[in-house]
């Protein structure tokens, strides 16, 4: 019964937050908007977890909430041994005594994976071990990070008000808000990178010791999280800070090191095979090759050599643009998110088309920016498969789309850049 009844208590909780707290007090945002936008949160995010749990069978958020609800089992009667499997760091193997409580299906301690059985074992505390009560306490947490995220925009002057449609592509785009809004990796990945992209537009303005080491904290969770992503973050951050020196000439610095740090790595994986990059491609797209086909496209697999993926990159792309196609499934889900798709390209082709002068992005838009295209493309290279795809593909997607959207406001509101002003 209590399990339950947590349920409602939590939203009420939240809602009362919301409607209350001067946290999210956002211009142009009325509460009533933000509470709608939590409330579809807290449904795309239960719906999630229900198709996983009754229409597919299997996936990471069944076996990351099962794993910790195994956890929290222990906690009347062994919380010593709750706090090792939770709090605990084991190099190699689990200690002799805590064997009894695992078995072959459960997610290795050595894997970031077992970082979200972690999360899910201390909510089930708050949660009474409600799968659906965690995901409301999630889906909180994460809509914290994104507000703050656009206040910060509203801070910097980036943005001046949030009119017409910019605040519900943002709040309510459903394919980053399904996908993140679950128990999946979507959500801390999610958040992680707004609190990244949160002090980088702090540090623009004025260096400060508070926001280096939230950056580094925020870096070190994203490690913990998806390691792979700061393969792409730090250096792309090293661009930042260069670029950031001199915001006039950001342009030229992003695109002289980008294309500086591909020729290296091209270079590199071709005369020196152990630092192949496409080598570890393979290695991440094997995980793909082992599911079963996907019944609607033929996907293509690389073969360790540099000249290969550079033929395949027009597949790449073609993927990341236009998977899943709408005239090549029949699957309702697919369908809907090949919709989607076709309009989120347009609304990207009206932004650049909307253009009346040259819009100079900040260093920080121009981070997200290339993060986010190197991202999109690594994710078209390696993944086999529609879903898959689509899902990995939400975060930098969405990530595109704010910057279009600010680009968009800059047209309107054109403003000479002030680097030192403060952000207060």
């Amino acid at each position: 019964m209590l399990p339950n009844l947590i349920i409602p208590l939590w939203i009420l909780v939240f809602l009362l937050c919301i409607y209350k707290w001067k946290f999210f007090n956002a211009s142009g945002i009325t509460k009533q908007v933000l509470i709608a936008a939590f409330l579809f949160r807290i449904i795309l995010g239960s719906i999630n977890y229900y198709i996983w749990q009754n229409v597919i069978g299997h996936g990471d958020s069944l076996r990351y909430f099962n794993d910790s609800k195994d956890i929290y089992n222990l906690l009347p009667e062994h919380p010593k041994d709750f706090l090792r499997l939770v709090f605990g760091y084991y190099k190699t193997a689990l200690p002799e005594d805590l064997h009894q409580y695992v078995s072959e299906t459960t997610i290795a301690q050595s894997v970031p994976e077992y970082h979200m059985v972690r999360i899910n074992a201390i909510l089930n505390i708050f949660s009474f071990g409600n799968p659906y009560g965690n995901i409301i306490i999630l889906s909180f947490i994460y809509f914290m990070g994104l507000v703050a995220l656009l206040k910060t925009f509203l801070k910097s002057n980036l943005v001046e008000s949030y009119t017409g449609i910019q605040k519900y592509i943002i709040l309510f785009l459903p394919s980053i808000v399904f996908w993140s809004s679950g128990l999946l990796k979507e959500g801390p990945t999610l958040l992680l990178l707004c609190i990244i992209i949160i002090q980088c537009l702090y540090l623009e303005k004025q260096f400060d010791y508070k926001r280096i080491l939230w950056l580094c904290l925020s870096l070190f969770f994203l490690l913990l999280i998806r390691d792979y992503l700061l393969a792409l973050i730090i250096p792309n951050l090293f661009i930042w800070y260069f670029a950031k020196r001199t915001p006039q000439t950001a342009y030229r610095v992003f695109i002289v090191c980008t294309a500086s740090a591909l020729t290296i790595l091209f270079a590199a994986a071709w005369f020196q095979p152990q630092l192949n990059i496409v080598l570890w491609l393979k290695s991440e797209q094997h995980y793909f090759l082992e599911a079963p086909d996907d019944p609607d496209y033929q996907f293509k697999a690389l073969n360790g050599d540099v000249l290969d993926m550079i033929t395949k990159i027009p597949y790449a792309i073609n993927n990341v643009l236009f998977r899943p196609n709408i005239f090549h499934s029949n699957d309702s889900f697919r369908i809907y998110q090949s919709i989607e798709l076709i309009f989120t390209w347009l609304f990207l082709i009206y932004a650049i088309q909307k253009r009346k002068h040259l819009f100079k992005l900040s260093p920080t838009l121009l981070f997200i920016l290339y993060f986010s295209i190197e991202l999109l493309l690594a994710y078209s290279l390696i993944t086999f498969d529609a879903d898959t795809l689509s899902r990995y593909r939400s975060i930098p997607l969405f990530l595109i789309i704010i910057v279009a959207i600010i680009a968009l406001e800059g047209q309107r509101h054109p403003k000479e850049p002030n680097n030192s002003a403060k952000i207060e």
